[in-house]
């Protein structure tokens, strides 16, 4: 089993004004975009690139996407190739100066892919989402499921326990190699400029993204859980995307006044 963070109180407290001198990393599912039936069929309008684009110019650089898809992905929705991004729950990711890494010698078995295939094959509204360190079973088209997806995903890291780790999530089951979280990643962007010294504030809907609010804590800042109350490291929350937007509108607006 993978380890879970310690998740203190519910919470429903709005976030202070977002401010320029802050850094910012965001989760992308069900943070800034709603949930689509499949991960293929979510939307991202130009108004958001439009809006990543200005935060990303206002605050000097200093915003990150931490998300559980890989950057080929993130970079198709967003098409923002200039803005820093972690994919893979950070086993991948890229800085502010536009250098890629990964995490070194990380493989998934194929007989893990293979078990994780046939489990949703086998199984209507049930999805199984390939990636290079992890595969996702995902089951939003059929709810009911996410019980027999978590046993099934336990089966799978026990086979392989010291190289795998299992990551739930909403309607989402991940069986993915060790090697990070998306807390880690915040750190290491938090070591280097554009992010260096500046109060980091973690945005983000789910079970994944406890790490990254408490990595901000530690590093001085805050959490903002997105969605309804449940007990979070997070120290503040917004109900859903469009209102992540609007939180971070005046940071926007205040790069469209400097041109």
């Amino acid at each position: 089993m993978a380890w879970e963070p310690a998740l203190e109180s519910s919470i429903d407290l709005s976030p202070p004004p977002a401010r320029p001198g802050w850094s910012y990393f965001l989760d992308f599912d069900g943070t800034l975009v709603d949930f689509a039936r499949t991960p293929g069929e979510v939307s991202v309008d130009a108004r958001l690139r439009a809006l990543l684009d200005a935060v990303h110019r206002a605050v000097h650089g200093a915003l990150a996407i931490v998300s559980g898809r890989p950057l080929v992905e993130l970079d198709q929705f967003l098409a923002l190739p200039h803005l820093p991004m972690a994919g893979q729950h950070g086993l991948e990711w890229r800085d502010a100066f536009g250098c890629v890494a990964r995490v070194p010698r990380l493989s998934l078995s194929p007989h893990i892919v293979q078990a994780a295939r046939h489990w949703a094959a086998e199984r209507p509204g049930a999805l199984a989402e390939v990636k290079d360190f992890s595969v996702a079973l995902h089951v939003r088209g059929n709810p009911p499921l996410l019980p027999e997806a978590l046993a099934f995903g336990q089966q799978l890291v026990a086979s392989d326990p010291s190289r795998l780790m299992l990551q739930p999530g909403a309607f989402v089951v991940e069986i993915r190699c060790r090697g990070g979280n998306k807390g880690d990643i915040v750190d290491r962007f938090l070591r280097d400029r554009p992010f260096l010294g500046r109060r980091p504030v973690f945005i983000g809907d789910d079970l994944t993204d406890e790490y990254g609010f408490i990595a901000a804590a530690r590093g001085g800042g805050f959490g903002v859980r997105v969605g309804e109350p449940r007990e979070t490291s997070a120290r503040h929350r917004l109900l859903d995307p469009a209102a992540v937007r609007t939180w971070l509108g005046p940071l926007a607006a205040a790069d469209q006044g400097t041109h």
